[in-house]
């Protein structure tokens, strides 16, 4: 995204009066957070999120959910649920609404934060151009108005790449524990890894999400820990587990380029166009922007068992 600010100089244009994060955090809203009710929750993951937050709501936050018939919830930690069980209680019901609106809540956070990041640096011109080009890609737009735990995954470790890189240690442990406690250690691993090799502070920022995190995942208990780490994580990274299906390396790549689309094209494009960074400001921000984008689809590819979000 700084890339197509700097090819095409916008830089040096006019830019509204509107600071960036109002601007794009009001236009996220309104394509993010309206109309979630427009269709049931006709898909097995949305069902499953709201009858855990059902269960959340009626029997607390402590232990593992189940599903309506009782079968605990083993393939995920319980971040997501027990904040449909919130918006669920603030509606009175658990309905569409309730159940997607973490999944919106936490994109349009996503684009507020990475907006936010660039606007303090001084960088108005790519802070609205990176809103703009994340907003409107368009399966990110799509799953952040779909209750799945990627986007509150994928918000967490912004929060907590961001935060590290600002050396706030303490927030971007925080951030880390929530996404250890929305999707298990790569919650951990994603940030940790992008902090790590562009040098920013990262063992304090783990110390803290781990501290927070471990004690739920003690209390979940064996059976919990049995299904989630060795089935859910280690047999689907390894590609032993046979009901899983296993994808070649470059899959993730191939899966960025079609999802981000069409910006995917005009990045292509400007490669072959590109000049070099102009400032040590600049460098930094193409280095770190790489290195986050390696660093992610990396590790994902290494796993043998992929999913398409």
């Amino acid at each position: 995204m700084i890339l197509f600010a700097r090819q095409a100089r916008l830089r040096h244009l006019p830019v509204p009066r509107v600071t960036p994060v109002f601007g794009i955090g009001v236009l996220a809203a309104v394509v993010l957070l309206f109309h979630l009710n427009d269709r049931d929750l006709w898909a097995s993951h949305e069902a499953r999120a709201a009858q855990n937050g059902r269960y959340v709501l009626e029997h607390g936050p402590f232990g593992v959910s189940r599903l309506a018939d009782g079968t605990p919830e083993f393939q995920k930690p319980p971040l997501y649920y027990w904040l449909v069980a919130v918006a669920s209680w603030i509606r009175g019901d658990v309905d569409a609404v309730a159940t997607r609106l973490p999944a919106a809540i936490t994109g349009w956070l996503t684009v507020v934060m990475v907006t936010g990041f660039l606007q303090r640096r001084d960088r108005p011109t790519a802070a609205w151009l990176a809103g703009v080009v994340l907003l409107s890609t368009h399966h990110f737009l799509n799953i952040s108005r779909t209750a799945r735990i990627d986007v509150p995954l994928c918000c967490a470790t912004t929060g907590a790449i961001l935060a590290g890189w600002d050396g706030r240690r303490i927030v971007s442990g925080l951030w880390i524990a929530a996404g250890l406690l929305l999707k298990g250690p790569i919650g951990l691993v994603l940030p940790a890894g992008v902090l790590a090799m562009t040098g920013a502070p990262w063992l304090c920022s783990v110390a803290v999400g781990v501290s927070l995190a471990l004690p739920w995942f003690i209390a979940a208990g064996p059976d919990f820990a049995r299904t989630f780490f060795w089935y859910h994580n280690f047999q689907r990274a390894a590609g032993t587990a046979t009901d899983l299906a296993r994808h070649p390396i470059w899959f993730y790549p191939v899966r960025l380029a079609t999802g981000t689309a069409p910006w995917s094209i005009l990045a292509c494009t400007l490669l072959f166009v590109r000049r070099p960074p102009a400032t040590a400001i600049e460098w930094q921000f193409e280095r770190r922007a790489i290195v986050w984008l390696g660093v992610v689809v990396g590790i994902l590819s290494v796993s043998q068992c992929k999913r398409a979000d």
